[in-house]
């Protein structure tokens, strides 16, 4: 009788993994954040667009929220350089919600990673293809030219090549 097959056990500790841990803290940190910084709320306010990238995307990569989410933290940099060096109370976080501006600039940033992400790799497709079917014309070009200075032999048909041997 042979030694019967037994699952080895991993070396690695069993449970939970460390990302609710990590997920937690982040939200911890956000939290404290907000409640102890003010402008820091324009950028819990600038994820929404992402938080509904996220929802919307069904790719495995995630690459679209991710590039909305960034994009609109960047377009809130605006607003919330000038809540620094103006005011940081509540009252100033309020009263920039309630301004047009800083949705504006929140939510043009992240329709710019929809059409980056989602217009770019079709663009760059179409190019890539269009530069192909010019390079192929300039080689066939070249191979004329080649036929003509040195003769049809030059083609390298390998269907002649494999009769004469």
């Amino acid at each position: 009788m042979g030694k019967k097959d037994t699952p080895k056990k991993s070396s690695a500790r069993t449970g939970r993994s460390g990302k609710g841990m990590a997920g937690f803290s982040l939200l911890a940190i956000l939290g404290l954040s907000v409640a102890l910084f003010p402008p820091v709320s324009m950028f819990a306010m600038s994820l929404i667009p992402g938080a509904c990238a996220l929802l919307a995307s069904r790719k495995m990569g995630r690459g679209l929220p991710f590039s909305v989410m960034v994009m609109s933290l960047a377009g809130s940099l605006p607003v919330v350089a000038m809540m620094i060096h103006k005011d940081t109370s509540w009252s100033a976080v309020m009263a920039a919600l309630g301004k047009p501006y800083p949705w504006v600039c929140v939510f043009g940033a992240a329709a710019l990673a929809w059409f980056i992400h989602g217009f770019l790799p079709l663009m760059v497709a179409s190019l890539s293809a269009q530069h192909y079917q010019m390079r192929r014309a300039s080689m066939r070009k070249c191979l004329e030219n080649l036929k003509e200075e040195w003769g049809a032999d030059v083609e390298g048909n390998e269907e002649e090549e494999k009769k004469e041997a």
